[in-house]
């Protein structure tokens, strides 16, 4: 995986990932990425999600099986070709709480932006990035917030 041979010649310890480790499902415009290990169980209480940006979904989704492996974090998506606003695609790798946020931005790279944490509640009360609200106003939208995975 280029993101594993990435993050190695930056310095970081990233694990050897299996394949067979996840399920990858496409969904309602997002693609979600979830360790088979979790699968069937509660996800508890999911209160918000790290965020990355890239122009690569391809790096994103390599980077999501890195980050839910190496910190035991159980489900993340990264939005769908054609769900995207503006050039970047993102990724949202859900937890507890912000518990990661400092550690994660070791996975910033020149290709991928890594954004910090983002509140359920915020993504509620509909607050976005001003570069979000440019796109929306192009009438470029994304939705979907389902948080059940099933190997189905």
């Amino acid at each position: 995986m280029r993101i594993i041979k990435q993050m190695r010649n930056r310095g970081l310890d990233v694990v050897h990932i299996e394949e067979s480790a996840f399920v990858v499902k496409e969904d309602s415009g997002w693609i979600w990425i979830c360790q088979t290990k979790y699968l069937g169980g509660s996800f508890g209480e999911l209160s918000g999600k790290y965020l990355f940006f890239s122009t690569r979904q391809d790096l994103l989704i390599q980077l999501a099986k890195v980050i839910l492996v190496d910190y035991g974090l159980k489900i993340s998506k990264v939005v769908t070709e054609d769900e995207r606003v503006g050039n970047d695609f993102v990724l949202c790798i859900y937890d507890t709480e912000p518990k990661y946020l400092r550690q994660l931005r070791r996975f910033q790279t020149d290709t991928i932006k890594y954004r910090g944490w983002k509140s359920d509640s915020a993504t509620r009360a509909g607050t976005y990035s001003e570069q979000f609200r440019k796109c929306q106003e192009l009438e470029i939208t994304l939705d979907s917030d389902v948080l059940y995975f099933t190997n189905s």
